[in-house]
């Protein structure tokens, strides 16, 4: 038994150390396996065309087929038909870039004139994408010959590079602190208390009690330090609303696997979190394909920095699928929480009889 004992006590580091790297490793691959492919953008041309002694020439409809069939695959073109659908397209925050072939494109390539391509650039879909699309039209512009004029929609110029990582940095702070809430409620209130009056039920009705006033001081507290740490003027009542509702969702589920499996569940959460992190600022488009279709189709953590971008850069609502994830998280959390309510009344009735 003592040879057992010493045994674990020098395995239990070795453990510690392997499961440490384990979690880097998941953190980190994304981000160092990142490559763009099939970036959503769209094209529409306006170009007149003009008559000339052998028919009808457009450059534009030509330049569209050459640039959507380049076999770029950083790249997934869409062609456009109208300037309503380009308006949609923008508003509704579609594509990462519209790319708009003017008027008089074929007239200024045959008097000689310099042919001018626009772009409309949403940078605050995701700015790293923005980054990187800006550098692919840079070589663009430099291969083709022919000017980019670039127009950005939805700037995040205000944010300067914290634009890229600042919704994570909300989230590792309400994430962090929601799991810390939630354990520490879910323990110190059990539902196998000695409170037989209160049963398991009022046991649990408490927890939550105590988690939903814990999600509102996180939100708001994480937006208030953002705000002075930065000093960027990002709004307190609706982002602070948002991420109180992302808390909320964190500390449901962690309380349910507690309720559950004791301080074990805290693994779910933690597995989300690792599995999560690097996928808020990283677009699924970036990630290997695998990791796009095991891991970020469900993560809700991509969803997270997806609908802070959309609340805080695209002028979106707090209806959004940052809002609808942690619904789903708190959904699931509460399904746990009440089969182990239920298991620990069973338990209650079974010591009365």
């Amino acid at each position: 038994m003592i040879m057992k004992q010493s045994k674990k006590k020098y395995l239990a580091p070795v453990g510690a150390l392997l499961l440490a790297l384990l979690l880097v490793s998941v953190i980190t691959f994304p981000m160092l396996s990142m490559e763009a492919k099939d970036i959503p953008v769209a094209i529409f041309s306006q170009d007149e065309g003009m008559q000339t002694p052998a028919g009808t020439v457009n450059a534009g409809q030509t330049m569209m087929k050459q640039i959507t069939k380049s076999g770029n695959k950083a790249l997934d073109w869409d062609v456009l038909k109208s300037k309503k659908e380009v308006k949609d397209a923008l508003k509704d925050g579609t594509y990462y870039a519209v790319f708009t072939i003017p008027q008089d494109f074929t007239k200024t390539g045959a008097t000689g004139g310099e042919k001018t391509l626009n772009v409309i650039l949403d940078q605050g879909k995701n700015p790293l994408v923005s980054n990187s699309l800006t550098s692919m039209l840079t070589a663009m512009s430099e291969q083709s010959g022919m000017k980019l004029q670039t127009e950005i929609v939805h700037s995040t110029a205000d944010y300067g590079m914290l634009a890229m990582f600042l919704q994570m940095a909300c989230v590792m702070f309400i994430y962090v602190g929601s799991l810390i809430t939630s354990l520490m409620t879910t323990r110190n209130i059990g539902l196998s208390g000695s409170d037989a009056k209160r049963g398991a039920w009022g046991s649990y009705g408490i927890q939550l009690l105590y988690l939903a006033c814990g999600a509102l001081v996180l939100g708001f507290a994480a937006v208030s330090i953002v705000r002075g740490v930065t000093g960027i003027e990002i709004s307190v009542g609706t982002l602070g609303l948002q991420l109180a509702v992302l808390a909320g969702g964190i500390m449901l589920l962690t309380n349910g696997f507690v309720n559950l499996m004791g301080t074990k569940g805290v693994a779910v959460p933690a597995l989300i979190f690792a599995l999560g992190m690097s996928l808020m600022s990283l677009p699924h488009q970036f990630l290997p394909d695998f990791w796009d279709v095991a891991v970020a189709s469900w993560e809700p953590l991509r969803y997270f920095g997806e609908g802070m971008r959309s609340l805080m850069y695209q002028d979106g609502q707090l209806w959004n699928c940052a809002t609808v994830a942690a619904i789903v998280m708190g959904l699931v959390g509460i399904a746990a929480g009440m089969i182990a309510v239920t298991r620990e009344k069973r338990y209650w009735d079974l010591a009365k009889a």
